[in-house]
């Protein structure tokens, strides 16, 4: 095949690169959990970290 190219190093780092910056684009645009959700989780683990101290 004449016309093909196996992707050299500068091209596999582009391509690293370009799927880095989408990776971090989805984590940037990923919802938040809502605060009190956050709260009652945390007061739950609070809530089993003294009864397994027991």
């Amino acid at each position: 095949m004449r016309g093909f190219k196996e992707p050299g190093f500068n091209d596999r780092v582009a391509a690293a690169n370009s799927a880095k910056a989408k990776a971090l684009e989805m984590l940037k645009n990923k919802p938040k959990p809502a605060a009190g959700l956050l709260l009652g989780t945390k007061t739950r683990i609070a809530e089993f970290q003294c009864i397994s101290d027991r």
